[in-house]
């Protein structure tokens, strides 16, 4: 009789795993297949997400603004008027008291740009935005990542974590079926794990979309493909899941670019 029950529960657990594959695959983000031409590049240990670091040096260095100035006004040169950002971008999403919220590196970029050059702020999933903050990020470069989710920053911290826990949508997931439920399963040549120090990679080039993407861009496509409605870029529930999946990282060096498929 027990082993009729635990047939029985093992069948059952296998049917709910069968009905979900295809919205757990969706939402692993395998929704096309890499090219040739990055295969190839991928060999060559090119990474093509280094053309968008040098871009974003370019806006670094460059005047402009109704102050006539530039990011390496106040933070580039042998003496930086306000600091080096070798190491600052580890520290991001952080607590901001002039802003008083959790702000990404995003958000900073864009106060420095409004308040410190005077100039018009980026649209977060544009070009320029993704190169200035994978530049800004390439000189963290090695550094261990280290977000702070105590103080202030706690309360940002704990909605970020509900977010990733909830399940909602048409198909009732959340972040954490892939990440913590079926860990260890592998779909569509996908192997599911826990993210750990993968925040530690973004911005990265992704193989099958053929772009460099910031780490929000990348939520939205996983809450897409979940068919989960996204958060828009820059949004807090957005801020708050990055500052959330970013301290899982915690001590883990910064590699950007990053290099995913």
């Amino acid at each position: 009789m027990k082993a009729g029950i635990g047939s029985t529960l093992k069948l059952f657990t296998a049917m709910v795993i069968l009905a979900a594959w295809p919205a757990v695959a969706q939402e692993a983000g395998v929704t096309s297949s890499i090219s040739e031409a990055d295969i190839a590049m991928y060999r060559t240990g090119i990474n093509p997400a280094d053309a968008d670091v040098d871009s974003g040096m370019a806006f670094f260095i460059k005047e402009r603004g109704e102050k006539k100035t530039s990011c390496a006004t106040c933070h580039g040169g042998t003496s930086p008027k306000h600091g080096s950002l070798k190491g600052a971008a580890a520290a991001f999403p952080k607590w901001s008291a002039k802003a008083k919220r959790v702000v990404s590196l995003e958000d900073q970029i864009n106060l420095c740009l409004e308040q410190g050059v005077g100039a018009e702020k980026l649209e977060q999933k544009s070009g320029a935005m993704t190169g200035i903050s994978l530049y800004v990020r390439s000189l963290s470069k090695g550094a261990k990542v280290n977000v702070k989710t105590s103080g202030d920053a706690m309360e940002t911290f704990e909605l970020g974590k509900r977010v990733f826990e909830v399940r909602r949508g048409q198909r009732n997931l959340a972040c954490a079926t892939c990440h913590i439920d079926l860990v260890g399963t592998t779909l569509r040549m996908q192997p599911l794990a826990k993210l750990n120090g993968a925040a530690a990679h973004w911005p990265a080039y992704r193989m099958v979309n053929g772009e460099t993407t910031q780490i929000q861009r990348r939520f939205q496509q996983c809450m897409s493909n979940a068919r989960l409605a996204p958060f828009p870029m820059g949004d807090y529930r957005m801020v708050a899941l990055e500052l959330y999946v970013t301290s899982l990282a915690n001590g883990q060096p910064v590699e950007t670019p990053g290099w995913v498929r």
